[in-house]
Order: C-alpha cells, then sequence, then structure tokens
C-alpha cells in the first residue's frame, strides 16, 4: 500500500512529500494517520475522500477530523482500497511492509467481507517499530 509523509494545508487539503502523482491515480480514499506525537495524539486517524490530486497536492471532500493537542507530530497519508471480498486461503500470509523512516507499518482496508482458512494468517508482527 502506497504512503507518504503528510502535511496538512488547510482543513481541506494535504501535501505529500516525495510522491509520484503517477502513484495517486484512482486513489479515492486516504488513511490518515498520526504516527509520531506525544501519546494523547499518537495513533488517531481519519479516512478522507479524495476530491482532486493537483501533483502531490490531495484537495478533499470533506474537512479533516483529526484534532491536535498542539504538540508537534507526524502523519501518513496512506491509500485506502475498498474489496468487496477479501480471500487467504492455502497458507496465504496478508502483510505490509516494515516502517521505513515516517512510512510503513500500516495495513489498512475495507471491505464487505473477510474470510481467512485455518492455514493463513493476517501477520503484523515487528511492522510498526
Amino acid at each position: 500500500m502506497k504512503a507518504w509523509k503528510a502535511k496538512i494545508l488547510g482543513p481541506i487539503s494535504l501535501s505529500l512529500e516525495n510522491c509520484n502523482p503517477k502513484d495517486l491515480e484512482d486513489t479515492s480514499e486516504l488513511l490518515l494517520f498520526v504516527s509520531r506525537a506525544d501519546a494523547s495524539d499518537y495513533g488517531k486517524y481519519d479516512i478522507v475522500r479524495v476530491k482532486e490530486i493537483i501533483n502531490c497536492t490531495v484537495i478533499l471532500h470533506t474537512s479533516i477530523k483529526l484534532v491536535f493537542s498542539g504538540s508537534p507530530c507526524e502523519i501518513i497519508a496512506q491509500r485506502f482500497p475498498n474489496f468487496n471480498k477479501v480471500t487467504l486461503t492455502q497458507s496465504c500470509t496478508l502483510t505490509c511492509n516494515a516502517r521505513l523512516g515516517v512510512v510503513g507499518g500500516v495495513m489498512a482496508f475495507r471491505a464487505v467481507e473477510v474470510q481467512v482458512d485455518s492455514t493463513s494468517k493476517i501477520e503484523m508482527n515487528g511492522k510498526g517499530k
């Protein structure tokens, strides 16, 4: 899942650091996740709908709902895919890239149905360090 360090520019806009605009094609939703901050802000998140992408600036349909205590923090913007059905069978493992710098270590998606058989797993150990 593609992810970028993000900077909130205003209530409905954010910029993505070191992005390739082609990586944002067909992106309809983003997960905004506070990845480094004081304990009161760490882990806060918002799922936002993308209205328009201009280079590495993202314009949203509605305002970002994250509220911070005022301390500096780092925010990840990550593609948030939607699936009808996710099925893991025959010793399949679903995982993500480990955290590298600011990004990585977060797996997030929306699915109507998720099935994991007894030989398969969702594995995230050590990914968010």
